[in-house]
């Protein structure tokens, strides 16, 4: 009689532990994608475009506002103009995850001209993919949330 009351218990006590486990691997899932965010970080601070570009898939998209840039080539251009300009940039990852090979990355950016002006700020969203055990970006969009300036 014992024995059929503490199989329901024993069941719930491994489902209630397996449940946590999946929660812990979930919350673990975008920590890749969380490190290579911030090694791209460190990359753009130190004006490393080779470093930079390299994060990106052969035929990633770029698309920062009001422009868009494709693979590689198309990255550095438009990455090296933001770096000759000085801009210094911050991220903030608000939710990163992984499923399989595939991923993304979710957050805030601010950017500040070389004298510390704020110059923009807004939302960025990045899918990953992982190639031959790489993560790299497949895309990359940004978008303001300041204002449009007049003219």
């Amino acid at each position: 009689m014992e024995v059929t009351t503490m199989k329901p218990i024993v069941c719930f006590v491994a489902l209630v532990l397996v449940a946590g486990c999946a929660a812990t691997s979930s919350a673990r899932s975008g920590d890749a994608i969380r490190n290579r965010s911030n090694l791209w970080e460190a990359a753009y601070d130190a004006r490393d475009v080779n470093r930079l570009v390299a994060m990106y898939a052969d035929d990633a998209r770029f698309m920062p506002p009001h422009a868009e840039a494709t693979g590689r080539d198309g990255v550095r251009t438009v990455i090296g103009e933001m770096m000759d300009a000085g801009f210094q940039l911050e991220l903030e990852t608000l939710e990163a995850l992984t499923s399989g090979d595939v991923g993304y990355n979710v957050g805030w950016y601010t950017l500040h001209t070389p004298d510390g002006q704020l110059e923009d700020r807004g939302k960025f969203i990045e899918t990953w993919r992982r190639v031959n055990g790489v993560w790299v970006i497949t895309n990359d969009i940004f978008n303001s949330d300041l204002p449009a300036g007049g003219g």
